[in-house]
């Protein structure tokens, strides 16, 4: 690939810009491309070349990046529609996000789940309160099955509903 002397130029060019931005941590393609294309570091049709040149050399991987970055938010307490919107907004496939969540596996997600369901519920006593934190962090209804911190969940909302009930009718209809 280097033996194309206009690649050879352009990457004199472009890599010692470029290598402090790729040694703070991982990338993906699309961030790269960003990057070359906000600081106009060369051309539209120079970036492909670059790109390639850099996955080639094992300086970006989209599969490894979507790989570290989905265990990372896994490990901080976050769920697979959290990660998924992430990854999305890092320029990285659809296909290679889903590749990296299946590869983890249902038992990855529901420990991910349980561990921000303790974690929250340290800070959020009302089970819905705790419901809402979860799915903002982006698990699905079906990931928080089986979560001892929200055993009591279907009782503590009927109970709350029950009240709020109560609290909505006229008084001459008690």
């Amino acid at each position: 690939m280097l033996f194309d002397p206009g690649l050879k130029e352009l990457l004199e060019r472009v890599l010692p810009r470029l290598e402090p931005y790729l040694a703070v941590r991982e990338r993906s393609s699309g961030e790269v491309r960003d990057r070359l294309r906000l600081r106009k570091l060369c051309e539209a049709e120079e970036r492909d070349r670059i790109i390639d040149y850099l996955a080639s050399e094992g300086m970006i991987n989209d599969r490894r990046f979507t790989a570290n970055r989905v265990r990372y938010r896994l490990d901080n307490g976050y769920g697979p529609a959290f990660i998924r919107d992430d990854l999305h907004k890092l320029k990285v496939e659809r296909a290679v996000v889903d590749e990296c969540l299946r590869d983890l596996g249902p038992e990855a997600i529901q420990l991910a789940a349980q561990k921000a369901a303790l974690k929250a519920a340290r800070q959020a006593r009302d089970p819905l309160k705790l419901v809402g934190r979860l799915m903002r962090r982006g698990f699905s209804m079906n990931d928080l099955r089986g979560i001892e911190a929200l055993d009591g969940l279907p009782a503590a909302m009927r109970d709350r509903a029950a009240r709020q009930n109560r609290r909505q009718q006229p008084e001459d209809e008690l």
